[in-house]
């Protein structure tokens, strides 16, 4: 299920429709890799898949920022925020951060050129999305 447009664009009833539906029909776990300004209708829907035991990860975000500035879905009440490390266990130079962060897990693997992502964002790899020189 994807909320947002292959560009990643998208408005927050978009979200909010898109996570009602999955918890309607029977998702157990949503991940949620944007982040954006808060929104009442995308907290509404996160509230409403929490009451039927869905477990909301967000990322956290990559401004580099504390998570309490109002970063969503990452920083409502029912997600779990994810933030990212590097190799030395310290925070990632773009990874948001804050008493909100729930988790973090390895990110910017490639010393953040951004050239590999699929040794910078581990969900590529366990998506089993392939990497080429093409973005393909």
């Amino acid at each position: 299920l994807q909320a947002l447009d292959l560009s990643g664009s998208g408005t927050a009833a978009d979200i909010a429709t898109a996570v009602v539906y999955a918890a309607e029909n029977g998702a157990r776990v949503l991940n949620a890799s944007f982040s954006g300004p808060p929104s009442e209708v995308v907290r509404l829907a996160i509230d409403y898949a929490a009451a039927h035991d869905v477990v909301v990860l967000a990322a956290a975000g990559n401004d580099h920022a504390p998570l309490e500035r109002g970063v969503s879905p990452a920083g409502l009440t029912n997600v779990l925020a994810v933030g990212s490390i590097q190799q030395t266990d310290e925070t990632s130079p773009f990874s948001n951060f804050g008493g909100a962060l729930d988790l973090v897990a390895p990110g910017g693997g490639d010393g953040g050129s951004g050239t590999r992502p699929d040794l910078s964002i581990l969900s590529l790899l366990a998506s089993g999305s392939l990497w080429s020189d093409d973005c393909t």
